[in-house]
């Protein structure tokens, strides 16, 4: 069977805005971050963090801890079946 190729004469565009339109229409702070936000994400960890620590105190570090939480796909061997 012969192959045949076909172009179509109908062309779709997305156009995307650059920062100074989003600024404009003040759409910005609704689709970035910004520096309170990524402060309260830290310490919401850290909250989380340290209560995992504590709960299971005398046996658990911060990078443990960390990981257990954040990085559940590589989880340490010694804490496969802990609590959280």
């Amino acid at each position: 069977m012969p192959k045949k190729v076909t172009f179509s004469c109908i062309v779709n565009a997305i156009l995307i805005p650059c920062i100074n339109e989003y600024k404009l229409y003040d759409l910005h702070n609704d689709l970035w971050w910004n520096n309170s936000d990524y402060i309260n994400f830290k310490r919401s960890a850290n909250h989380d963090i340290f209560t995992l620590m504590q709960k299971h105190y005398g046996y658990m570090n911060y990078k443990d801890a960390q990981k257990i939480l954040y990085q559940p796909l590589n989880r340490l061997p010694n804490y496969m079946s802990i609590e959280l």
